[in-house]
């Protein structure tokens, strides 16, 4: 995209007689912003994709820069094409699997959902406007030279209003995108699917067609926020450590998937809702409420997984249990033989001060120390009068 903008700036041909070139500005800004909207509105890069390829394709003479522009836009038309294709096929086989019921959503929302897209949104249209409040000034500006006189130079206020016009519109599309699957789910009622769902090491929540199907591929992903989650949002059971029974175990979400009650279509960009039990540290299941949207995404990271069987709590306070004793133990050991080598290290002491004691004592009734003189003798150690 890069090397296409700067190919087709270079190529666009002499500059006009008075003023800044303006006729190739919105190819540019839709250049720019193509990849953004690729990956967050692909209904957008479609179109402007389209138009792309379009303005291109009637110009061909004006160089290498139009041949990559319509080769790029084409390549950004298949893949959105593509992806709204997948998206009507995601929708439909949704559908398909959920049946004709339709359910009311949880009594206890996350709030706040209902005005999911509202910041971007409000951020997005401020910066769209600030642009072309710049553009406006520029043209007036360019338009108003006089006939002889230097041309005025827009180009600095076109640069600053295309980075406000790409990151404006990617956030006002997203924003009305958000509102929109904000409203259709929340206004109402939806179908309802089983589902697994297991955490990624990226933090990211996937969606598996069942929790005891150890063959299911990972399907679609969101990434909850703090605030996206009702905890709890009511008591199912309440009871002793020990719940819950009748073969029923908590998980490690990261090592296999937990079961989830999902309302809603789960498709690219949709807005769901997910309904699951926790198993609380006191033995009572409550159930918790998560309100997100399906976020575009294709590498799950996620490696294969068998069912553990058993409590995942429970091994694991079974586990630490066993480390806690092997540490009491080691460090019993530790003391033991500290004990020990002080013991050995106070033995030895006391044996050197006696030894000491018993060679430099006098000895007889008048003899003196060692190398005393005696009362009649001058040997070492002399012993009695002599």
């Amino acid at each position: 995209m890069t090397v296409s903008l700067v190919l087709l700036l270079r190529d666009g041909g002499p500059a006009g007689p008075v003023g800044t070139a303006w006729r190739f500005y919105p190819a540019a800004v839709l250049l720019v912003a193509l990849p953004l909207w690729y990956r967050f509105l692909p209904a957008a890069a479609a179109a402007a994709a389209a138009l792309l390829v379009a303005e291109s394709a009637a110009a061909p003479s004006r160089g290498p820069g139009a041949v990559l522009v319509c080769a790029a836009a084409a390549w950004a038309l298949a893949g959105a094409l593509l992806r709204l294709r997948s998206r009507r096929a995601q929708e439909r086989l949704a559908l398909a699997a959920a049946g004709p019921g339709r359910f009311r959503l949880p009594d206890r929302l996350p709030p706040g959902q209902e005005r999911r897209g509202n910041t971007r949104i409000i951020v997005g249209a401020v910066l769209c406007l600030a642009a072309a409040g710049i553009l406006v000034d520029g043209l007036v500006e360019d338009l108003g030279t006089a006939p002889g006189g230097l041309p005025y130079d827009a180009i600095g206020q076109q640069r600053f209003s295309l980075v406000l016009l790409v990151l404006g519109s990617t956030l006002l599309g997203r924003g009305w995108a958000a509102d929109l699957a904000a409203r259709r789910l929340y206004e109402d009622d939806q179908p309802a699917l089983v589902v697994g769902v297991r955490i990624s090491p990226s933090g990211h929540f996937w969606l598996l067609p069942d929790a005891d199907d150890t063959a299911g591929r990972p399907l679609l992903c969101y990434r909850p926020r703090d605030r996206d989650t009702v905890r709890p949002a009511r008591l199912l059971a309440a009871g002793t450590r020990g719940l819950p029974r009748g073969g029923l175990h908590d998980v490690d979400a990261r090592a296999e998937p937990f079961e989830a009650l999902l309302y809603g279509v789960p498709r690219e960009g949709a807005e769901v809702v997910l309904e699951y039990a926790v198993h609380q540290e006191h033995g009572s299941i409550s159930c918790q409420v998560t309100g997100v949207p399906l976020l575009p995404r294709r590498r799950h990271g996620l490696g294969p997984w068998s069912p553990a069987g058993a409590s995942y709590r429970e091994t694991t306070r079974g586990r630490r249990e066993q480390e806690e004793a092997r540490r009491r133990e080691a460090e019993r050991i530790r003391r033991e033989a500290d004990r020990k080598k002080g013991a050995k290290r106070a033995t030895a002491s006391g044996t050197a001060g006696t030894t000491a004691a018993g060679g430099c004592g006098g000895g007889g009734g008048g003899g003196g120390s060692c190398g005393g003189d005696g009362c009649g003798g001058g040997g070492c150690g002399g012993c009695g009068c002599g």
